[in-house]
């Protein structure tokens, strides 16, 4: 039962919470529906998952029993949204919900709440490769309309389409997500698990994930969500010597490490156009960090990090507050308008920053244990398919988070990648059949 339950739950992930927009669109409109359905979707699994689970218990047919040493994860798990309840207790502010973003405590128990239950009931299975394929072409084919300069969902003001971002409107919208950046995201995820899964899978219909792997890194690339850049090339750089053993893995890491050098190299002697993504990590690698730079995340990195203090680092500001922190209001030039607006920073665009400085260092330490435990596990056990192709999804969602925001419209399909590696790593020894390999039976 738990376990169709949650095949269902990722089935609407994956097609209804995904391609969901409302009929009179817009970015907002659309931030509105996506959290509508989150709670719908995402808590209502949980609510039925935990209702479902509890029966079981009282019935005794499956008794309620958490072992320290064989289940680390719920220890971490549980403790992350202690601490986090923590931190939301001891606000000055708005945290149930959220002040800005609707991330507040609520929404980050579901987030781990989702990803324990997954870990525990997940059965990954070929047809989840397929709704995704379907979903992620469906995407970027919207997206692709949109870059041609139409507006079909009405993302856009009327009379404006994609290219008058920053001038007509603020920020870049694509696709069913709205901002690129969450677009980004789920597209880091999607591309993920699609190469590793060409990679790993032995039937010939694996092929097949060569679209949307390759219409995603398109519209990542042409669109130029730049920290959704960043993860594809250093994440498959982390992720393919991590999914071999023996010397395939040592030869693998060697190559990964000599093109880091090299690249590292043509940043450092890059003398091309001072301006864009190569030049600001050519100016970083020499220590000239300007505010300017990441569009203006340096900028933001250095006001969180001067207005913490001791209290910041040991419980945060509670979840979803850093939009009250007055060092973070702005002077910004509008284009369209020819004028200076305030603008309010609400994020660190850094998600492991935005932990710190929201739920403090004791949560984020939690939230990297998590990581690490997961990324140990694949190591541990290269062999693992099903580990191999989500973790590779984690691996690049991860980078991106370097220089993203978490938000509902995205985050759900990190922290459900992340449930299915758990759960793979579980299993030692790879069964001969693997459910998730593409091959009939």
């Amino acid at each position: 039962m738990l376990e169709k339950l949650t095949s269902i739950f990722i089935a609407l992930l994956l097609s209804v919470f995904l391609l969901s927009v409302p009929l009179d669109s817009g970015y907002q409109v659309i931030s509105a529906l996506k959290y509508t359905l989150f709670m719908a979707i995402c808590g209502g699994y949980c609510i039925m998952a935990i209702i479902a689970r509890a029966s079981l218990a009282i019935d005794k047919s499956m008794p309620l029993k958490i072992e320290p040493k064989k289940e680390p994860t719920a220890i971490i798990m549980l403790s992350f949204i202690l601490l986090t309840a923590i931190s939301a207790i001891l606000s000055e502010h708005a945290t149930f919900l959220g002040s800005f973003r609707r991330e507040g405590f609520l929404t980050l128990t579901i987030y781990i709440t989702v990803c324990f239950l997954v870990s525990k009931y997940a059965k990954p299975a070929k047809h989840m490769l397929y709704i995704l394929s379907i979903a992620v072409c469906i995407f970027c084919a919207l997206s692709f309309i949109q870059l041609a300069g139409f507006n079909p969902l009405t993302l856009y003001p009327e009379g404006h389409n994609f290219y008058g971002a920053g001038i007509y409107y603020s920020s870049k919208f694509i696709g069913t997500t709205g901002n690129t950046g969450f677009g980004g995201a789920f597209l880091c995820v999607a591309s993920g698990i699609c190469l590793m899964s060409i990679i790993k899978l032995k039937s010939k219909t694996r092929w097949l994930l060569l679209i949307p792997l390759s219409t995603s890194t398109a519209v990542i690339f042409t669109v130029g969500i730049n920290a959704a850049i960043v993860a594809l090339c250093a994440g498959s750089l982390i992720a393919i010597p991590m999914s071999m053993q023996g010397k395939k893995r040592i030869y693998a890491a060697c190559a990964s490490l000599g093109i880091i050098v090299t690249a590292l190299a043509v940043l450092w002697f890059y003398g091309g156009p001072q301006h864009g993504m190569i030049y600001e990590a050519s100016e970083m690698l020499h220590g000239r960090w300007q505010d300017a730079h990441g569009t203006s995340r340096v900028l933001i990195w250095r006001s969180i990090a001067n207005s913490m203090d001791t209290r910041t680092m040991l419980i945060g500001t509670g979840p979803d507050t850093l939009g009250h922190w007055r060092a973070l209001t702005f002077a910004e030039y509008k284009k369209g308008s020819g004028v200076f607006a305030t603008s309010q920073v609400d994020a660190a665009h850094n998600e492991y920053l935005h932990i710190l400085v929201s739920t403090g260092l004791p949560s984020l330490l939690c939230h990297l244990a998590l990581l690490s435990y997961a990324m140990l596990g694949w190591f541990r056990n290269p062999d693992n398919k099903i580990s191999a192709i989500a973790g590779t999804g984690v691996v690049f969602y991860c980078v991106q988070a370097i220089f993203g925001i978490s938000m509902y419209i995205s985050a759900p399909f990190f922290w459900v990648c992340l449930g299915v590696m758990l759960q793979a790593n579980k299993i030692k020894q790879e069964p001969k059949k693997n459910r998730l390999d593409m091959r009939r039976t």
